[in-house]
């Protein structure tokens, strides 16, 4: 499949399904482990029992 075609069908679906991303580090609030903070490794940081596995 040509690159554009996919580029332009994977924003659309991104459009479609859009999920809230608050501090835009690549993964949706429902699975982010730190959703307020840039985390795009998801290290877990601070030690703390709400770190989930993504």
């Amino acid at each position: 499949m040509n690159k554009k075609i996919i580029v332009i069908l994977t924003l659309v679906l991104n459009l479609v399904f859009a999920q809230t991303d608050t501090d835009s580090d690549g993964f949706a609030d429902d699975v982010d482990n730190s959703p307020l903070h840039w985390n795009p490794f998801q290290e877990d940081v601070d030690g703390g029992w709400n770190w989930r596995l993504v």
